[in-house]
């Protein structure tokens, strides 16, 4: 109990060292069962690029999430709104494009595994459970969930219950985090998961998705008042920003800021949408190679 306050204040941290070590073991597993047939070089660099990926993810949720970037959200909007996006816009994409989930969950014991897999996949007491995933997966629902939470918890009343209790605070970064990862793998195929629209689509799924974020950060940048009181109670010259022009930056930064991941990812999807409609063959040997790679990734299981 005498360490059960820093555990909770580093939960974050603990959390993330982990998943690191779920997705080192996994992945050590797996290349001690393919080793004897050998590696091919791109499929190496692409675990590698996944490992970066991933870690990177983890690195930037620790940023978000722990002091002193923490502390300052408590008191600056900007540091809030740089919290957020962090959060959606680098730490969930970058999670989905390292594709972990059966690397983690291989890191786990093997009769562990059998006896949750059976539990989750047949059990009758899961059946909620798998329909309300296979329901929230849709792109529909995802695109509606994640800017419902973005709007939601930027409404004033609740988003001055995030600043002033941790408890819903935390609330709000998981289901930012969770709807997130949700809609990024609408738009990034992220193994044994696969999106479910064609490159074309993903395009315009992802440029309907930025303009609730716009209009409401439009709102911030060009309100004449505070819009959020939790704000306004602290002492506007404690960190030398009034709080006027502190509800501006945090507009601004998620207005520009937080558009670059989703603009780099829409120039992305433009050359797949054109390199598969001008190469039809090229996508089929795309989904033969991911094939081969899910093969590759559940032969340990």
């Amino acid at each position: 109990m005498i360490f059960s306050p820093v555990l909770i204040d580093n939960l974050p941290f603990c959390l993330a060292v982990l998943a690191g070590v779920l997705f080192w073991l996994g992945g050590r597993q797996r290349l001690m069962l393919i080793s004897s047939a050998g590696v091919r070089p791109a499929r190496s660099r692409r675990r590698t690029w996944r490992s970066i990926a991933f870690y990177s993810s983890l690195v930037v949720t620790v940023f978000a999430l722990q002091p002193p970037m923490d502390g300052w959200a408590d008191s600056l909007f900007w540091a809030h709104m740089v919290q957020h996006q962090l959060l959606m816009m680098l730490s969930a994409p970058l999670l989905v494009i390292s594709a972990p989930w059966i690397r983690m969950w291989s890191g786990f014991p093997l009769g562990f595994r059998r006896m949750v897999a059976r539990s989750v996949v047949q059990g009758d007491w899961a059946r909620p459970v798998r329909a309300t995933a296979h329901a929230v997966g849709s792109p529909a629902a995802a695109w509606i969930g994640f800017n419902a939470v973005i709007i939601g918890w930027h409404v004033p009343t609740l988003y001055d219950a995030a600043v002033s209790n941790q408890l819903v605070h935390d609330v709000e970064h998981l289901t930012f985090v969770l709807f997130a990862i949700v809609f990024w793998a609408q738009l990034i195929d992220s193994p044994p998961f696969r999106a479910r629209l064609d490159y074309m689509r993903r395009f315009f799924y992802l440029a309907a998705s930025m303009f609730p974020s716009w209009v409401l950060a439009i709102i911030m940048v060009f309100s004449g008042a505070p819009l959020y009181p939790a704000y306004v109670v602290r002492e506007s010259g404690q960190s030398g920003i009034g709080v006027l022009t502190d509800q501006q930056v945090g507009g601004a930064i998620m207005w520009m800021v937080g558009s670059i991941p989703m603009a780099i990812t829409g120039f992305w999807l433009i050359y797949q949408w054109v390199a598969s409609s001008e190469e039809p063959g090229r996508l089929r040997g795309r989904r033969r190679v991911s094939a081969v790679d899910l093969a590759d990734e559940s032969v340990h299981r």
